[in-house]
C-alpha cells in the first residue's frame, strides 16, 4: 500500500510540472487560430496595433500633368501621422520607387504580426485586360503594349498585404481619371477595374468601376477632400466612414461621380477614438446620409433607390435563373424593409434602364443579361434586355435572370 501511495504521489507530481513546462514553453502560442480582422469589443484598443501607411501622389507626368495629386498624397500623410500611422510618402515616384516601396511596405506589414496596413494612390491610372495599373512618373508608354512592362500592377498591393496576414488592411484609390493614352490606344475603356478585397480588406475607388473621378477646383480632389475631413473624424468605424465620402461626393457632384467599395471586413475599426462617444459625430453621420435623398438615383446595401417614381429596385442573384413561374414566386417572397416585391411591367424596367444606363449605378450593379418582366403578349412573356436596352419574347417555361421592384 505504501508503494503504491508513493507510485500515486510521483505521478501526480509529473503531471504537474507538466503543467508549469507547458505553460512556459506554449505562453505565446493561442490554442485558437487568429482570424484577421478587428474585434468589435476592442475598440479603444485599435492604437496598440502597429499602424502602417505607404502613400504615393504622381502629378508631374511628361505627357499629361495633374494638378492634386501632390496635395492629395501630403494631406493624406499628415492625417495619417495624426492617427499614429507610420508613414511612407513618395511623391512623383518612379516605377522602381514605386515597385521597391510596395515590397518593402508588404515585409514591414508581415513583421508587424497582426497590424493594420494602408495603401493610397493619386495620380493616373489605367485598366488594360481587366487588371489595373498605377502609372509611374517615369513612364514611357506608347502602345497598349507598353503597359505592363512601364506601368505598376496594382495587384502587387493586394499580394504583399495579403501575404503579410496582418488583421486589416485598407486600399484607397484617387486614379480613375480620363487615359492619358486614349488618342493612341485601341480600347477606350474609362477608369479602372473592380478588383476583389482579399479577407480582411477594403479597396476603395474614387468613382464606380469604368467610370471617371472629378478633380475639383480646390486643393484636393473631390474625394479624397472628403476621404482627409471623415479620417479626422473621432468615432467614426470604417464601413459607416466610406458611406459618408460616398454622400459627400454625391452632393458635391450632384450625383455624377459615386466613390464605389470592395469589401471583406471582419470587426469594426476608427482611424481616432474618444473615451467619450461625440454625440456631435453621430448628428452629422445621420444628417448627411440623409442629403443622399436628395439625388434621383442611389444605392444602400444593395437595393437601388429612385427617388423620383418612389420605387426601390433589387437585383438577384446572377447565378440564379428560373423560368417565370419560379420567378414570381421567389420575388414575392422576399423579405426586405417589410415591402411587397414583385416583379416589374416592361414599362417600368425599360424607364428605370432609360435612367440608370448612364450612371454609375449602371456599373456599380454591373447590370447585363435578360430578365423578366410581368408583361404578356400573346402567349409569350415579355422580357427586357440591359445589354441592348431592347424587348425580348420568350416562353414562360425559359429561365431568365430576376430583378425585384415595390414602391416606396
Amino acid at each position: 500500500m505504501h508503494i503504491k501511495s508513493s507510485i500515486y504521489l510521483l505521478s501526480f507530481n509529473f503531471f504537474i510540472l507538466s503543467i508549469i513546462f507547458s505553460t512556459f514553453v506554449f505562453a505565446d502560442e493561442s490554442p485558437f487560430p487568429v482570424e484577421r480582422g478587428l474585434s468589435i469589443n476592442n475598440v479603444f484598443n485599435q492604437k496598440k496595433r502597429k499602424r502602417i501607411a505607404l502613400v504615393i501622389g504622381n502629378k508631374d507626368y511628361l505627357s499629361s500633368p495633374l494638378k492634386n495629386p501632390i496635395n492629395d498624397a501630403s494631406d493624406i500623410a499628415e492625417v495619417l501621422r495624426d492617427c499614429e500611422f507610420r508613414v511612407h510618402l513618395f511623391l512623383n515616384a518612379t516605377k522602381k520607387e514605386m515597385e521597391e516601396s510596395i515590397q518593402d511596405f508588404g515585409q514591414e506589414l508581415r513583421k508587424s504580426k497582426g497590424g493594420i496596413g494602408f495603401f493610397y494612390f493619386a495620380g493616373h491610372g489605367i485598366q488594360y485586360k481587366g487588371i489595373n495599373f498605377l502609372i509611374p512618373i517615369d513612364e514611357k508608354i506608347i502602345s497598349e503594349a507598353d503597359i505592363e512592362f512601364e506601368a505598376v500592377n496594382a495587384n502587387r498591393v493586394l499580394i504583399q498585404m495579403q501575404e503579410a496576414r496582418n488583421s486589416l488592411n485598407m486600399v484607397f484609390l484617387d486614379a480613375c481619371r480620363n487615359n492619358p493614352y486614349a488618342n493612341s490606344f485601341r480600347s477606350t475603356v474609362k477608369g479602372l477595374a473592380r478588383m476583389n478585397a482579399p479577407k480582411g480588406s477594403l479597396v476603395s475607388y474614387a468613382t464606380a468601376p469604368f467610370s471617371v473621378a472629378y478633380d475639383g477646383h480646390g486643393r484636393n480632389g473631390i474625394y479624397t477632400k472628403h476621404l482627409i475631413d471623415k479620417m479626422r473624424m473621432p468615432n467614426v468605424e470604417l464601413s459607416q466612414m466610406m458611406k459618408l465620402i460616398r454622400a459627400g461626393v454625391m452632393k458635391d457632384t450632384k450625383g455624377k461621380q459615386t466613390p464605389f467599395e470592395v469589401s471583406s471586413l471582419i470587426g469594426n475599426f476608427y482611424f481616432k477614438t474618444t473615451e467619450d462617444y461625440n454625440i456631435n459625430s453621430v448628428s452629422m453621420i445621420e444628417n448627411t446620409l440623409e442629403s443622399l435623398n436628395d439625388y434621383s438615383m442611389h444605392s444602400s446595401e444593395g437595393i437601388i433607390y429612385d427617388n423620383d417614381e418612389k420605387k426601390l429596385w433589387l437585383f438577384l442573384d446572377k447565378n440564379l435563373r428560373l423560368n417565370y413561374k419560379k420567378a414570381s414566386f421567389h420575388v414575392e417572397g422576399i423579405n426586405r424593409l417589410k415591402k411587397k416585391w414583385r416583379i416589374p411591367t416592361y414599362q417600368e424596367i425599360y424607364n428605370f434602364y432609360q435612367k440608370i444606363k448612364s450612371s454609375d449605378l449602371f456599373f456599380e450593379f454591373a447590370l447585363n443579361g435578360i430578365y423578366w418582366t410581368s408583361s404578356i403578349e400573346g402567349k409569350n412573356r415579355i422580357l427586357f434586355n440591359f445589354d441592348t436596352g431592347n424587348l425580348f419574347k420568350s416562353y414562360s417555361f425559359n429561365k431568365f435572370f430576376c430583378i425585384a421592384v415595390t414602391d416606396y
